[in-house]
């Protein structure tokens, strides 16, 4: 069935074309965890960036400019 979800631990169903494109991972269980590995470092980042918007509130003198 096409609406299956493919096999995490399977082999690649396609080959690309592309000569620059290079596999980044054995199968697609290490690709999602590379994604998710991915994730956690924005979700990271993007919170610290947060803490650095808040702290520059400090040096303005309106908070809303």
């Amino acid at each position: 069935m096409a609406d299956r979800e493919p096999d995490a631990r399977g082999a690649p169903v396609r080959r690309f074309r592309d000569p620059a494109y290079r596999p980044l991972a054995d199968n697609l269980a290490g690709v999602r965890a590379e994604i998710d590995r991915l994730d956690d470092q924005i979700v990271r980042l993007v919170a610290e960036r947060a803490m650095y918007v808040k702290d520059a509130a400090r040096f303005k003198r309106d908070a809303f400019r």
